[in-house]
C-alpha cells in the first residue's frame, strides 16, 4: 500500500470511531427525539435561532478549546503537526480536519496560524486533493465532535445549550444552504421546517449534542 493510501486510511479509521455521527444518525435520532416530544411543545416544533459570530452557537465564536489532531492514533502521519492542540473556534477546527481528511498538511499549518474565522474559512476552500463524496461522508462526525470538545470545556457554553431544551437549533443563514436552513429569521417559512432551503447540519447537530450530553452519556 502506497504511503498516500495508509496515511488516508489511517484518518478515516480514527473518524469511524465515531461513525455513529453521521448525517443519517442524526436525523434518525431528531426523528425519535420527536416521537418522544423531547423537543417538541404541544404538538408543535420550537427553534432556537443563531447565525452571527456573536452567538456561541455559530462556528465563528471564539472560545478556546483543546483536542487531538485527526490521526492521533499514529504520530507518524502528522509530519510536525501538534498531537493535541488548541482551536480557537469551531471553524478552525472544521477547516483544519478537513485538511487533514485530504491530507493537505500544508493547508492544515496554514488555517492553525491564523486566529482569524473568515480565513480558517478561505483556507479550507483551498484543501488540495478534496473530495466532495469523501467530505460528505465525514463532515457531519468531524463537527459533532469538535463542538463536543468546545460545549463540554466550558461551563458558560454548556450552560447556553442546555438552555434551549425543548427547542430545535436552526442556523437562520439566508446563504447557507448546508451548515443553515437557507433562510433569514425574519423569514416566516423559518419556522416551517418543510419550507426551509438548507439542510441546517449544524443546528441540528448541537441539538442531537444536548439531548446526548442531557442523557448522562458524557
Amino acid at each position: 500500500m502506497k504511503e498516500k493510501d495508509r496515511a488516508s486510511l489511517a484518518v478515516r479509521r480514527f473518524l469511524s470511531q465515531s461513525k455513529e455521527f453521521t448525517e443519517d444518525y442524526i436525523e434518525d435520532r431528531l426523528v425519535k427525539l420527536k416521537l418522544k416530544k423531547l423537543i417538541l411543545e404541544g404538538g408543535f416544533e420550537k427553534f432556537t435561532f443563531f447565525w452571527h459570530s456573536s452567538s456561541c452557537f455559530s462556528q465563528w465564536y471564539l472560545s478556546d478549546f483543546t483536542g487531538h489532531g485527526i490521526m492521533y492514533d499514529d504520530e507518524s502521519f502528522l509530519e510536525g503537526l501538534p498531537l493535541e492542540t488548541t482551536f480557537n473556534c469551531m471553524e478552525q477546527y472544521m477547516m483544519y480536519h478537513k485538511a487533514m481528511l485530504f491530507l493537505d498538511r500544508a493547508s492544515a499549518r496554514k488555517i492553525l496560524d491564523t486566529k482569524s474565522p473568515k480565513e480558517q474559512k478561505q483556507l479550507g476552500r483551498l484543501v488540495q486533493n478534496f473530495e466532495e463524496k469523501v467530505w460528505k461522508e465525514y463532515r457531519s462526525t468531524i463537527v459533532y465532535r469538535g463542538n463536543e470538545l468546545k460545549f463540554t470545556q466550558s461551563e458558560k457554553l454548556l450552560s447556553a445549550l442546555k438552555a434551549t431544551r425543548g427547542t430545535t437549533l436552526v442556523e437562520a443563514s439566508p446563504y447557507d444552504k448546508v451548515w443553515g436552513a437557507g433562510l433569514s429569521q425574519k423569514d416566516r417559512r423559518i419556522h416551517d421546517r418543510g419550507k426551509w432551503k438548507g439542510l441546517n447540519l449544524l443546528g441540528e447537530i448541537l441539538t442531537t449534542l444536548r439531548v446526548e450530553l442531557d442523557s448522562g452519556k458524557y
